[in-house]
């Protein structure tokens, strides 16, 4: 919602930027609730803070590592 009423009437409004934005605030709540199932204390295969932020960084560096090649080609 706080997303529409932003572009709401802007001039230079951008489809594909929207679509962006839209979709990164998507993946975002989908992963806080996500990783608020996960630290979820009552399970007994609940992961601890650490265990947790470990999983996430390695999977966030190996899906990111492919856009730094492309995008950063000079690193």
């Amino acid at each position: 919602l706080g997303i529409a009423i932003s572009v709401k009437g802007e001039i230079n409004f951008s489809l594909i930027g929207f679509l962006y934005c839209f979709s990164a605030t998507i993946f975002r709540a989908i992963k806080t609730v996500t990783q608020g199932l996960l630290l979820h204390k009552s399970d007994p295969e609940a992961l601890s803070s650490m265990n947790l932020l470990y999983y996430m960084s390695m999977l966030s560096f190996i899906l990111l590592l492919p856009f730094v090649a492309v995008f950063e080609p000079n690193i």
